[in-house]
């Protein structure tokens, strides 16, 4: 407990920064530098956004897909960023009720975007197999192919699209 709190702990006239927080207000020293920087981060991050959703649903790869929304979250994050750069330059010290405002923002949207991810996706995630109809399907289309004379122990799994993967076997009881 005692290194956390040295941690914290910043030794000035007034005491610790959560004091300064607290009672004194918290100073920012920011310049437009901070604030290009955001904005560049920004735009590169959406950039690579539009350009991996492009290509994971080209492929019809999630897994591209889920980065592509990672890399739209960096972007809200770093826009995010840049407003509340951007308020304190522009109006001053004043504005620095932005930033909390911002983060709360900023993570109901990650949030959205990570369940927009996930909720698709969770029959990948728990290797959920087809249903029955599929099988059926796959065990009808394997037996009209000559020389199969028994589709078997059919066995499924979600694997990376709405596709089900499929295993071949040898013959039965072998």
């Amino acid at each position: 407990a005692g290194y956390c709190w040295e941690s914290v702990r910043v030794s000035t006239d007034r005491g610790s920064s959560i004091d300064q927080i607290v009672n004194h207000g918290l100073r920012y020293e920011i310049s437009w530098i901070a604030m290009a920087g955001a904005l560049v981060t920004a735009v590169c991050k959406e950039y690579l956004y539009h350009y991996n959703l492009r290509w994971g649903k080209r492929l019809n790869n999630q897994g591209i897909v889920a980065n592509a929304w990672e890399n739209r979250s960096d972007a809200m994050s770093s826009f995010g960023t840049f407003v509340g750069i951007t308020a304190i330059v522009v109006g001053g010290q004043r504005w620095t009720v932005l930033d909390p405002i911002i983060t709360v923002i900023v993570a109901v949207l990650i949030i959205r975007f990570a369940l927009g991810i996930l909720l698709p996706n969770i029959n990948i995630l728990i290797g959920r197999s087809a249903g029955q109809g599929v099988v059926e399907s796959i065990r009808a289309a394997a037996e009209s192919i000559p020389g199969v004379q028994d589709a078997h122990s059919i066995r499924t799994r979600f694997a990376g699209s709405d596709l089900p993967e499929l295993g071949r076997g040898g013959p039965r009881g072998g």
